[in-house]
């Protein structure tokens, strides 16, 4: 009850995942995508506000980044999200009730869940390289 999903943050994680695997794959206009996707339900987002400027730098330069757009999908549901939640308010407000609406998408700052992917795909490539120079020495 109260909540859109069984999963606390669906959407907003499903991007943050997504903008990760991307990133993983070598998809950096898709993970651009994601990561801007997923500011749009967690404005100023630390870790992913550093991830977009990470995925810029890694753009060729023929590309501008801010042509780079979140999911079309995202913008609209949540523009969708606001507008129902305008009517809900506006009809709370004709019957004489006040409407509060909840806090679907919390952000309870860093990730304190060990199982989430981090976020911070810029230190990622720093991790693999310092995991590769490791087993090259033993071979």
């Amino acid at each position: 009850p109260g909540r859109l999903s069984p999963i606390e943050n669906f959407l907003p994680l499903h991007y943050d995942f997504l903008q990760f695997a991307y990133y993983r794959v070598g998809e950096y206009v898709k993970a651009l995508e994601c990561a801007k996707s997923y500011l749009l339900f967690h404005h100023g987002d630390k870790d992913v506000s550093e991830n977009v400027a990470y995925y810029e730098s890694l753009l060729p330069d023929s590309m501008n980044p801010d042509n780079i757009q979140p999911r079309e999908e995202a913008v609209e549901f949540v523009r969708r999200h606001r507008l129902e939640s305008e009517i809900i308010q506006m009809a709370a407000f004709g019957l004489g009730f006040e409407y509060i609406e909840p806090e679907f998408w919390i952000s309870y700052g860093p990730r304190q869940d060990e199982n989430r992917v981090p976020s911070g795909a810029h230190t990622e490539a720093t991790d693999v390289q310092c995991l590769t120079s490791r087993s090259d020495e033993h071979m």
